[in-house]
């Protein structure tokens, strides 16, 4: 489908332009150069450009042969042709875009941003140019310039998926010149736009610590230790000193001034690294003050740099049962499975913490959190069963019960999902999530259009912009056999959230009923590289199977 979009493209453009120049035999061959380079054929490609250029041939297919250079890394050739074909493209973007990039990829810098710098005042809302001209000025240390660009193009393109790199940027140059509150807007208005963009949550963490805003500051370490490709051992450090440091102040977040003498020797020690000194002075302020939790908590911190996690996981056991209302001694258990210390030790403490204390609902949900993320979900369901009868907190709870409903989903147990659904509508009324998992079970297993339609209105107009919402509209104009309507809305969302494996299976589907087959099977290898859900891995592993008997018996 893709290649067959590109030439009809190709071709509109060739009507547009009203060269009446081509012939039918130079169409063809134009045609057949720009499917090849498509498809990478290089050779196909240049036999195909030769033949074309062997005879007088339209100036207008240069557009394709110039793209084809780009790919073949041929700058100077391109740089070449630049002068002579620099008006009859004045007003194509892309081809001018390459020429300014050809002298970038030569080093003729100077030239480069020149050509960057005019092609942004031409073409304001062309999301390249402005990303390639923001970074011009920022070498050139002109921050003020680039913020213009950056606004220039929001201004005229605002709803643009891919502007949330261009928020991003906003942020990392208001934080340069010292404007942190600006940087905290345009940092919250890029992950709004992309969720899951580790670096924006990084970036977000980094301004709200910078802010004072512990809490916020220890979500955007979370999510980007969640979402971010593999371990960052500084990040998780600093997350758990983050974490600790939270606690070592009053509520009204001055520092405790009990034993500080004491205290900050050791937290001096532990600055300069001197970690048994520092654990050694730790401890005289705990027989000093051994109810103080400024000092628990700073020789948990100590004890986690060594690698000593299984003292720290017996001193939590026995603050625990010593405080077993006080959910600090839960968190920093937890907080220690993400810094490096053994699950299987986190998860054993916590279990036998469950039992001691069958009342107190933070084991169960931090086992059931533990659990999510190795996708053990039949331990997380019992964790959150037994979590959500000790809790009063009506909106906790509510989230609690919406937890299990996808779970009872993802096992096909769907009438224990509708229950629990039920439960949540009288507990909160109207629950967003509620009514798009509704409308999506009502949409793929429910046989019911008509109502998944009314259900998702109803959480759309609570949340417009929610991705995982939208992806529910896609399932519904697939199933309406709506297909293009579809495939539009999910690439979208695919762009916005490239890591989320149920959207990528969903495009597949798509793009595989629109008969773009090559590319739907290499979309659902991708969703095989990002599904952590068994029931995303059993949809993977049908369609593929289903896919490959199809072949098997379109080559038979």
């Amino acid at each position: 489908m893709k290649k067959i979009c590109i030439i009809f493209i190709m071709m509109s453009t060739i009507i547009t332009c009203r060269m009446y120049s081509f012939t039918a035999s130079n169409l063809h061959q134009y045609i057949w150069a720009s499917y090849n380079h498509f498809a990478g054929n290089t050779k196909t490609t240049h036999h195909w450009y030769q033949k074309i250029f062997s005879c007088p041939s339209s100036i207008y297919t240069y557009k394709g042969y110039i793209h084809f250079l780009y790919d073949l890394g041929q700058y100077q050739r391109i740089i070449k042709l630049a002068d002579s074909l620099n008006t009859t493209f004045a007003q194509d973007p892309d081809v001018q875009r390459i020429f300014a990039l050809s002298f970038e990829k030569t080093n003729n810098h100077a030239q480069a941003d020149e050509r960057f710098i005019r092609l942004n005042d031409q073409f304001k809302s062309n999301q390249e140019i402005a990303l390639h001209t923001t970074h011009v000025y920022l070498r050139k240390k002109e921050p003020e310039n680039a913020l213009k660009v950056i606004d220039r193009l929001l201004n005229s393109s605002p709803r643009k998926p891919n502007n949330f790199i261009f928020y991003f940027l906003k942020a990392q140059i208001c934080t340069q010149l010292n404007k942190h509150q600006d940087a905290r807007i345009h940092i919250k208005k890029s992950l709004e736009m992309h969720p899951q963009f580790d670096k924006g949550w990084l970036l977000f963490a980094i301004l709200e610590e910078q802010a004072g805003k512990i809490d916020a500051a220890i979500k955007g370490y979370t999510t980007f230790l969640e979402i971010t490709a593999g371990p960052n051992k500084a990040i998780e450090q600093r997350l758990l000193a983050l974490v600790l440091q939270q606690k070592m102040v009053k509520k009204n977040n001055q520092p405790l001034l009990v034993s500080r003498s004491c205290f900050n020797k050791a937290l001096l020690l532990f600055k300069q690294k001197k970690y048994t000194s520092a654990l050694e002075q730790i401890d005289k302020c705990l027989k000093q003050s051994p109810d103080n939790n400024d000092n628990k908590l700073l020789k948990i911190q100590i004890l986690s740099v060594q690698h000593n996690f299984d003292q720290a996981i017996k001193l939590l056991n026995t603050w625990i049962d010593q405080e077993p209302h006080n959910t600090l001694w839960y968190k920093t258990l937890h907080i220690l499975s993400r810094t490096g210390a053994p699950q299987t030790l986190i998860l054993q403490a916590l279990e036998q913490i469950k039992k001691r204390h069958p009342k107190q609902p933070w084991p169960a949900l931090y086992l059931a959190d533990i659990y999510l993320r190795n996708a053990n979900n039949n331990s997380a369901l019992a964790c959150l069963q037994q979590a959500v009868t000790t809790i009063d907190d009506r909106m906790l709870k509510t989230k609690i019960l919406f937890q299990t409903s996808l779970l009872y989903y993802d096992s096909e147990q769907y009438d224990h999902m509708k229950t629990v659904l039920d439960q949540i509508q009288l507990l909160t009324p109207n629950f967003a999530p509620q009514l798009n998992l509704r409308a999506y079970y009502y949409a793929t297993q429910g046989n019911n259009i008509s109502k998944a339609q009314e259900l998702l209105d109803q959480a759309l107009q609570k949340e417009p912009n929610n991705p995982h919402f939208l992806d529910t509209q896609a399932v519904i104009f697939y199933q309406q056999k709506q297909y293009t309507k579809a495939h539009k809305l999910l690439q979208q969302l695919v762009q916005k959230i490239p890591d989320d494996a149920t959207m990528l299976i969903h495009l597949a589907q798509v793009l595989y009923i629109l008969d773009n087959k090559d590319e739907a099977r290499t979309m659902i290898e991708q969703a095989g590289t990002k599904a952590k859900h068994a029931h995303e891995k059993k949809i993977i592993s049908k369609l593929n199977k289903e896919w490959n008997q199809n072949s098997i018996q379109i080559t038979q």
